[in-house]
């Protein structure tokens, strides 16, 4: 893996390196790194093992939307390591596994699967009913994701009340607009986001050929929001419900804050939906966006040859952004059958990159050990739900799907 040049790398400082530990090895990044970064910056792609299977888990979505980063750091499970930032002395485990969590023992399950059907467990180890309460502790043992301590002190926990006539949730350039339109009115606005900075996916995606557009636009807004008097901005914080008479919970650190909302304005974005083929699941087969997180955020350089996949126009822009990271794109798929030519679209055609209309992925080969992908399958879509039986076959170590 390879960081790339500034001004790749907006949320790192590249003078203050951090050192940490995972699986009792040490490894290091820059601060501003999520664990997840850090790692995926020093050539570790395997974060976890899956629930049932024990497949290898790595990034996928780079934002906390998805259960592939959980990891255990001291006595806390489940904790999202493409959310948690890295600091010193931080001693960070895999989760799921037996022996370690790159040679799983129980990993030849994945072997097994047509014997093991949803909920199967249930009728096969029931009866008779005694000898439940034996294997329930093993399929416990098996199946479970952290390790929960008991013993584990109670933190310090606070809350407070506030009040505001407009609540705006999502910083992107829907929410500032928003904001700002409320606020030009007359009205205290209250601007929440959960990352660390305001313009949501100005911050990372590309919207036009020459991708300059997002970085301009997300400087003149933030200027203006920051200049207005009447709102008051909340980064790093989550409101986690909506609930009756516009009262909202909202979480950062170690506070709740119980809000009342005059108005709400919900402009929390969107994400990609992954595409479904055999072994979709490999490290290194990621959205898109969490290819573009890795590349403007993070500074680092996601593969070497990819494979993007896409229904949409974003997906063009996924490709530009790889194309300008160092990384050979082989080729766009797009499930489309007549995609229309549009900016993005005309701007990778000029930089020779095919584009495979009215096609989708089939399979991902794994590489050896299956802890990433070597190559990709690809055929031609003879209906919405059915596709070529005859395929072609692309090398690459990452697949960008939007």
């Amino acid at each position: 893996m390879e960081r790339l040049k500034e001004p790749m790398g907006s949320r790192i400082n590249r003078t203050k390196r951090v050192s940490f530990q995972f699986e009792g090895q040490e490894y290091s990044g820059y601060s501003g790194d999520t664990i997840a970064s850090a790692l995926y910056a020093n050539g570790v792609t395997t974060l976890s093992r899956s629930f049932k299977y024990h497949r290898p888990r790595g990034v996928l979505s780079m934002c906390g939307q998805d259960s592939n980063s959980m990891v255990q750091i001291g006595a806390k499970p489940n904790r999202l390591a493409d959310r948690i930032l890295i600091e010193a002395d931080l001693d960070v485990m895999g989760q799921n596994y037996w022996g370690s969590l790159e040679k799983d023992r129980l990993s030849m399950l994945r072997h097994l699967g047509r014997f093991m059907p949803v909920g199967f467990y249930y009728k096969a180890f029931y009866k008779p009913r005694w000898a439940w309460q034996f294997w329930a502790k093993l399929i416990r043992r098996v199946a479970g994701l952290g390790v929960v301590s008991l013993d584990t002190p109670h933190g310090y926990y606070d809350k407070e009340y506030l009040f505001t006539d407009v609540t705006v949730i999502g910083a992107g350039p829907a929410g500032l607009a928003a904001a700002l339109e409320a606020a030009d009115a007359g009205a205290d606005v209250l601007l929440v986001d959960e990352n660390v900075e305001l313009g949501g996916a100005l911050a990372f995606a590309r919207f036009d050929g020459a991708g300059e557009a997002a970085e301009k636009t997300r400087a003149d807004l933030i200027s203006k929001v920051e200049a207005h008097t009447r709102i008051r901005v909340m980064t790093d914080a989550t409101c986690t419900g909506w609930y009756a008479d516009n009262w909202l919970p909202l979480i950062k650190d170690n506070r709740l804050y119980k809000l009342r909302a005059g108005a709400l304005v919900v402009a929390s974005g969107c994400y990609e939906q992954p595409l479904i083929f055999h072994n979709n699941d490999l490290p290194g087969i990621m959205l898109g966006s969490a290819a573009q997180r890795l590349i403007k955020l993070y500074g680092i350089k996601p593969g070497n040859r990819a494979v993007v996949a896409t229904a949409n126009q974003d997906g063009y822009g996924v490709a530009l952004d790889l194309l300008d990271a160092g990384v050979e794109v082989a080729c766009v798929v797009d499930v489309r059958a007549n995609p229309p030519e549009e900016e993005m679209s005309s701007a990778l055609m000029r930089r020779h990159v095919p584009i495979l209309a009215g096609a989708t992925l089939r399979e991902a080969v794994p590489s050896i050990g299956g802890r990433g992908v070597r190559a990709i399958k690809i055929a031609r879509l003879e209906s919405e739900v059915k596709s070529a039986k005859r395929y072609d076959s692309f090398a690459c170590d990452l697949v960008a799907m939007s």
